[in-house]
């Protein structure tokens, strides 16, 4: 009898050990039928369409579409979609039905990037710099100027790499950084150029005149100092009566009124 109960036994844990690679064996020729696409956080802008990874995955010679899953590499499919510049990462993993999947994490801009020299690009909370190639970008401060678009940057090296410190864009990209982090200013400001000196000029949405910050060195103070402008000028003299605030003197606000 022991000898009975030691044999099923036996047969059990053998059927248990070889059951996985028996069903690893028939998914592996499972072939591929369907491609689902999943865009993550896509409502407020989609960089990347559906349609697009769509295209990447099944329009060349080597389509996964009727293939067997055993010889899709979803490791290689990786690396290729992430050449994609908007996508920050990409998932792909392969049901026990053959249905791939693809889940696709955009990158999230923080400015919008527009040389005087041309281009139009975006910058995401990473420092990574790419072209916007939507119809209507998000709304973003935009940054404008004597602005240098260096190979490494198109290369996707990010601005806060430490060879970029010192850079005009590295400072915008700080500033906004900054900004973004108080409610009043985020809002208020609205673009932001770099002149010939590497200096800052704010364009306010709430008022008809050029800020003109200079240097980021103090520029935390410079804002404190022109938040004490708003609350006990502004209220005299309305939002109009200047075309120019300079903050770029220490500790002072020099005014210039409109003609």
């Amino acid at each position: 009898m022991k000898i009975v109960v030691r044999i099923l036994i036996f047969l059990v844990v053998a059927y248990l050990l070889t059951i996985p690679w028996f069903i690893d064996g028939k998914r592996q020729d499972t072939l591929c039928g369907r491609v689902v696409v999943n865009i993550i956080d896509s409502a407020e802008c989609m960089f990347v369409t559906p349609e697009r990874i769509l295209d990447m995955v099944n329009s060349r010679s080597d389509s996964v579409l009727g293939r067997p899953v055993g010889s899709i590499s979803a490791d290689a499919l990786e690396k290729r979609i992430s050449g994609i510049r908007e996508i920050r990462d990409v998932d792909v993993w392969i049901d026990i039905d053959g249905t791939m999947n693809i889940e696709v994490d955009q990158r999230n801009p923080v400015m919008r990037v527009i040389p005087d020299d041309g281009g139009d690009y975006l910058v995401d909370d990473e420092g990574i710099l790419f072209k916007s190639t939507v119809g209507h970008p998000p709304r973003l401060h935009i940054v404008g100027g004597n602005i240098k678009i260096t190979r490494a940057m198109l290369e996707g090296v990010s601005i806060t790499d430490s060879t970029m410190a010192g850079t005009s864009l590295r400072d915008a990209f700080d500033f906004v950084n900054y900004i973004n982090k108080d409610k009043f200013w985020s809002a208020q400001i609205d673009q932001i150029y770099i002149n010939n000196k590497g200096g800052l000029e704010l364009v306010p949405r709430v008022g008809r005149q050029i800020i003109k910050l200079g240097s980021l060195e103090g520029y935390a103070t410079k804002l404190e100092n022109l938040m004490l402008f708003y609350e006990q000028v502004v209220p005299e003299t309305g939002w109009d009566r200047y075309s120019e605030i300079n903050l770029e003197y220490s500790n002072q606000i020099v005014c210039k009124k409109r003609l």
